[in-house]
């Protein structure tokens, strides 16, 4: 071999070794929904208390839930995919599974994936947190033009993430 491939050969094996030590777990998408440093390192944090095996139940229901809207297309209504087999076991997961799963769900929510998210959040929270529901109305009471938590989401996703984290935090 000559000097060159032996270059070209080391450089490689560096290249694949630098690739093959970072995770997936280390790269996250930037958000969509711009909130305070403070929120997202406490719902960073949450993240990391999930468990493996709960975070990866949680992944999968998510994916599949993902998969079927995919599979329905755009035609459909958010409420319409909220009706699948598929989100009724993403709910059972979350609902059955520790608080601490809430942050997973945050955190796919900053990244708006789906794009419908917020419905989803409302129905979640809605279940399982209905005095977050209240609280996050009555932070809203003053602005005229949200009417429901949804909306609220949609508009003011800070006010609503901090009213659930605090929820979720508290002794």
């Amino acid at each position: 071999m000559t000097k060159l491939q032996l270059l070209a050969t080391l450089l490689a094996l560096v290249v694949l070794a630098l690739l093959g030590s970072c995770s997936s777990d280390d790269y996250t998408e930037p958000d969509i929904f711009k909130v305070t440093p403070d929120v997202r390192t406490r719902i960073n944090t949450g993240t990391r208390m999930v468990s493996r095996s709960e975070k990866n139940a949680f992944n999968e229901k998510f994916t599949a839930f993902l998969n079927k809207c995919d599979e329905m297309g755009p035609e459909y209504t958010p409420y319409q995919y909220m009706e699948t087999e598929e989100y009724k076991e993403l709910k059972e997961q979350i609902l059955t599974s520790s608080p601490a799963s809430c942050y997973l769900l945050m955190d796919r929510y900053l990244k708006r994936e789906p794009h419908f998210f917020s419905f989803i959040l409302n129905d979640l929270i809605e279940t399982a947190y209905p005095e977050t529901i209240e609280k996050i109305a009555e932070r809203m009471k003053s602005s005229t033009t949200v009417t429901t938590v949804q909306e609220s989401m949609e508009f003011y996703p800070q006010v609503c993430l901090e009213t659930w984290l605090d929820t979720i935090e508290k002794p």
